[in-house]
């Protein structure tokens, strides 16, 4: 109770933070609050606003609604609180599938499947993450990323791939156990 209780708080406060934006920013927020990480692809793919870079620097600047994590190219991450707040609110509005489907397709066609599949796990989309694991190519993807990720000791996005894992199921597919010994083994954390 106390849990939910101090999260209905934060996002009460992000939200007054939110309503002072100016309408054009809240808005273009709004659009691309579903992505985890933002590159200039990316933004530019769901915007189709050359200034969007320049928006989101100053915010970025100006506010600790997001933080810019990288320079060049320059790329962005949404504070969580803000992040879930603006889910919360773009849930409610008649044009959430809409963005929805826009930010999984400029996903999709930009070979960021994980991010994709983590998106519609934490909105809960399970119908249209099976949907997705039901296309055979974009299975061969998911499985040579988990693969790539094994040779280069990437064991973070193993982790991340692990909330997919039990959506992966049948032969020839990485489970979730083969999942959790690849990470036990590369942080040399066995149980």
């Amino acid at each position: 109770e106390l849990r939910f209780k101090g999260k209905r708080q934060f996002a009460v406060e992000a939200n007054r933070v939110l309503a002072k934006l100016e309408n054009t920013h809240r808005l273009l927020l709004e659009k691309i609050c579903l992505l985890k990480n933002m590159n200039p692809e990316l933004i530019f793919s769901l915007t189709q606003d050359f200034d969007t870079l320049r928006i989101l620097t100053v915010l970025s600047q100006e506010t600790v609604i997001l933080s810019q994590i990288g320079m060049n190219p320059p790329q962005f991450k949404l504070n969580a609180i803000f992040r879930d707040a603006l889910i919360d609110n773009l849930r409610q509005q008649s044009v959430f599938n809409e963005i929805l489907e826009s930010t999984l397709e400029t996903l999709l066609n930009h070979n960021e499947v994980r991010q994709a599949t983590s998106i519609l796990i934490e909105i809960g989309e399970t119908a249209r993450l099976n949907e997705i694991l039901n296309n055979r190519d974009l299975l061969n993807v998911i499985n040579a990323s988990i693969q790539d990720s094994i040779v280069r000791g990437a064991s973070q996005e193993l982790k991340d791939w692990l909330a997919v894992a039990p959506y992966l199921s049948g032969e020839g597919r990485i489970g979730e156990i083969v999942l959790n010994f690849y990470i036990s083994l590369l942080s040399l954390n066995f149980k």
